[in-house]
């Protein structure tokens, strides 16, 4: 079955709203795999003939950014915040 531009819209529009969930509840494991779906169906549509659709692509590509961002600035405050942890565990068994 053939999917139609509406579909991979949809599609898309899907997967980005899995990757912010994911996002939001710091599980971060599955974000490569589903981004990389929607890259393929973003690449898929903009180098298609039908360009009522390029719009709304570069809607989700600047929507794909800010998430990816947003997934940067989490992974490095979650990395930060487990450096301080491991920094006081640290000197709290020292002054044991």
């Amino acid at each position: 079955m053939k999917m139609t531009y509406q579909d991979d819209l949809k599609e898309l529009e899907s997967l980005s709203v899995k990757i912010s969930d994911l996002v939001h509840k710091n599980d971060f494991k599955k974000i490569i795999e589903l981004d990389l779906e929607r890259k393929k169906i973003i690449y898929k549509i903009s180098y298609s003939n039908h360009s009522s659709f390029k719009d709304r692509i570069n809607d989700f590509i600047n929507m794909n950014k800010e998430l990816i961002e947003n997934i940067e600035v989490k992974m490095k405050d979650l990395s930060s915040n487990h450096n301080k942890f491991t920094k006081r565990i640290k000197l709290y068994s020292l002054s044991k």
